[in-house]
C-alpha cells in the first residue's frame, strides 16, 4: 500500500448500497485516527424504469468522516453534484390530409444541483471486509 503525506496507509475502495442512490463506488483514505476523506460516485447502476418512466439518479461527491470515539460511530459530511432525469418515450398520433401516422415523441425532465449530504453510521471491520450502516440525507443548495 502506498504511504499518505501523514505517514498512514489505508485506502479503501467499496461499494455501496442505498437509497436514493441504489448504488456507489467510494474511494476513501484515513487522513488521522479520527477522520477518513473520500469520493462517491454514483450510479453503478444506471437506471431504472418506474410505471414506463426510465429514472436515473447521479450523485459525485467529496468529503469527510469524523470519529470521535475509539470504534466505528461516525459523523460524515459530503458535498458534491446531483443530477436528477426522467425520461419517458410515447406515440403521438398524428393525422395529416386524412393519414394516421404514430410518431414517437419523448418527454425529459432534468434537475442538477448541489448538494451537502450530512450522515451519521456505524462501521464493522472484518478483515478483510468493512460493513457499515448510515443514516443520512441530501440536501440541495440551489
Amino acid at each position: 500500500m502506498a504511504q499518505s503525506a501523514l505517514g498512514l496507509s489505508e485506502f479503501a475502495a467499496s461499494v455501496r448500497l442505498g437509497i436514493p442512490a441504489l448504488t456507489a463506488l467510494e474511494g476513501e483514505m484515513t487522513l488521522s485516527p479520527t477522520i477518513k476523506a473520500g469520493i462517491v460516485s454514483s450510479p453503478v447502476v444506471p437506471s431504472i424504469v418506474v410505471e414506463g418512466v426510465n429514472v436515473t439518479l447521479k450523485q459525485h461527491l467529496v468529503g469527510a468522516r469524523y470519529f470521535p470515539f475509539d470504534s466505528g460511530f461516525h459523523f460524515g459530511l459530503y458535498a458534491g453534484l446531483q443530477s436528477l432525469a426522467c425520461e419517458r418515450t410515447v406515440p403521438v398520433e398524428v393525422v395529416i390530409a386524412g393519414t394516421s401516422s404514430q410518431i414517437p415523441t419523448t418527454a425529459r425532465l432534468a434537475n442538477r444541483s448541489l448538494v451537502i449530504a450530512p450522515q451519521i453510521g456505524w462501521v464493522w471491520r472484518l478483515n478483510p471486509l468493512i460493513i457499515g450502516i448510515e443514516l443520512g440525507t441530501s440536501i440541495p443548495t440551489m
